[in-house]
């Protein structure tokens, strides 16, 4: 009987926005904003130097110098993406742009976020439409997927895969079993069981007698053949390869490139394996002794020993040590860690910035971070000065003196399976049934399932968005079903619904 290898690829996508890197070049007139934000009953983030507010129920926006941009008439706002910013007024979507106009036609009604400067649209069926709300592809009944890359994926009936570029023409025609969402010019595609990587003109990139190939992420992806697994350079270049034998008897697994390190598992035979951190060169430069390890996040990654939390830096040093409950990713050079049920934040050189006593605490963005205590939100800055002195009685409003210094960013978290990536892998791992029809006809591939994470964490909606075949699609939702609750999304410190996507991947040796 054929054996068979279980890859997992996880990819969340919540409805949650995150705060544009961009910004972090903006000078902003903080006391403007603060002014601003004084009169609001709910705030947004910054986009693109743009803040979406609420006033007295209606939404509009206001730049970096607090100047208000649009009136404030919508009944929504979402944040700027490619310079467009989806709203809706007298129940009508539309868009508004970096002038501050409100454009809106039978086209941009029914439009998603721009990317690229492209938006996906629907009436019933799939279209392409631009800022100016001219259709530059044409409706079809086919699924046509959001611009990653500057490219368009699209399903034609149901059973093959092509992709449109920015000027809107089909310029890889519809004729792969599978294919990836572009990453670093370069997609996989599957024709049967051949997987190969495309240009964006369509062109293959050598090698191409590849078992699997996932997305380029740090300019690497991870790829495995017939021979064994590695790492392939946006050339097709093989940066890393070892046998399958040969690896297996070290690391039976590695994840995805954050900041030029990837994550590493031992093989273990009995209990939990340990992980470390190997580089794109293929060695091991954090030795493989936590019992978790995570992706690097502004030079630090969250790494765990017996239950406990806590950071290492890129060169392996072990900067706050493994003593807390639980830890938060670093963003603007400080990291969250948890113990007994409160926050606090520590820096880069593994000191905690005042206590570690808010009830809750978001990532800090340009210099501050909201925080909450007592029923009472507030916001930290980087000395651990609580500029409001957690005085806001209102748990839902930010709302600011107009000499307090603060920039209200906050950064919402992801819906997560609990425990980690690593957990779901593991759950996925001893839940699944590799398919007999499908083992024995050879049949393996990539099965695509989205679904809905709800306030409590309960999955619903749970549909395939890109199948292989049928036996390998029904086991890939009977997988999802089975599921336990996940960690929701939160926004404001507010559990929210969120769409996620898990890629669950059938391989035959």
């Amino acid at each position: 009987m054929k054996r068979f290898l279980v890859l997992v690829s996880v990819m969340l996508m919540g409805v949650v926005q995150i705060v544009n890197a961009q910004n972090a070049n903006v000078e902003y007139n903080i006391n403007k904003i603060a002014s601003v934000i004084d009169k609001a009953t709910s705030v947004g983030e910054f986009s693109e130097g743009f803040l979406n507010v609420c006033i007295d129920g209606k939404w509009g926006y206001v730049n970096f110098r607090g100047e208000a941009v649009t009136p404030f008439e919508y009944s929504f706002a979402k944040p700027f993406s490619s310079g467009m910013a989806k709203v809706e007024k007298d129940g009508q979507g539309g868009f508004v742009n970096t002038n501050g106009q409100y454009v809106t036609n039978e086209h941009l009604m029914g439009a998603n976020d721009f990317h690229d400067g492209l938006a996906v649209t629907f009436n019933g069926q799939y279209g392409i439409v631009n800022k100016q709300g001219r259709l530059v592809v044409p409706y079809q009944p086919n699924i046509i997927e959001d611009y990653k890359d500057g490219m368009a994926l699209v399903y034609v009936d149901r059973s093959k895969y092509g992709a449109y570029n920015i000027n809107g023409q089909l310029i890889i025609p519809a004729k792969y079993d599978g294919m990836r969402n572009f990453s670093s010019g370069l997609a996989c595609a599957q024709i049967e069981s051949d997987h190969f990587y495309v240009r964006k003109n369509g062109a293959r990139l050598q090698p191409s007698t590849l078992i699997n190939g996932e997305d380029f992420k740090d300019n690497i992806a991870t790829v495995e053949t017939n021979e064994g697994r590695g790492f392939m350079d946006s050339n097709g270049r093989i940066v890393v390869f070892q046998s399958l034998s040969g690896f297996g008897e070290d690391y039976c697994e590695f994840e995805d490139f954050s900041e030029g390190l990837a994550v590493v598992h031992e093989c273990a035979l009995d209990g939990e394996p340990k992980k470390g951190y190997m580089n794109k060169l293929g060695k091991i430069v954090i030795p493989t002794e936590y019992d978790e390890a995570y992706a690097f996040s502004n030079g630090m990654a969250k790494v765990a020993k017996n239950g406990r939390y806590g950071f290492v830096s890129a060169d392996g040093r072990l900067v706050v040590n493994c003593i807390y409950d639980d830890a938060i990713d670093y963003s603007d050079g400080i990291g969250i860690v948890k113990q007994n049920d409160k926050y606090g934040y520590i820096n880069k050189q593994g000191k905690l910035i005042g206590q570690i006593d808010y009830d809750e605490a978001q990532p800090f963005s340009y210099g501050i971070a909201k925080v909450k205590r007592d029923g009472k939100n507030g916001f930290v800055d980087k000395n651990g000065r609580c500029t409001l002195d957690c005085t806001i009685s209102n748990t839902d409003d930010f709302r600011a003196e107009a000499k307090t210094i603060t920039t209200t960013s906050t950064k919402p978290t992801a819906a997560q399976f609990i425990g980690g990536e690593s957990a779901m892998r593991r759950f996925i791992a001893s839940t699944m049934r590799y398919p007999a029809r499908a083992a024995e006809n050879g049949i393996q591939g990539t099965v695509t399932v989205v679904f809905t994470v709800e306030e409590d964490g309960s999955l619903t909606n749970i549909r395939l968005k890109r199948p292989v075949a049928r036996y390998l699609n029904e086991e890939a939702l009977r997988i999802v079903s089975k599921m336990p609750k996940w960690q929701p999304a939160q926004s404001g410190g507010v559990n929210v619904k969120s769409e996620q996507t898990v890629d669950i991947i059938f391989r035959l040796r």
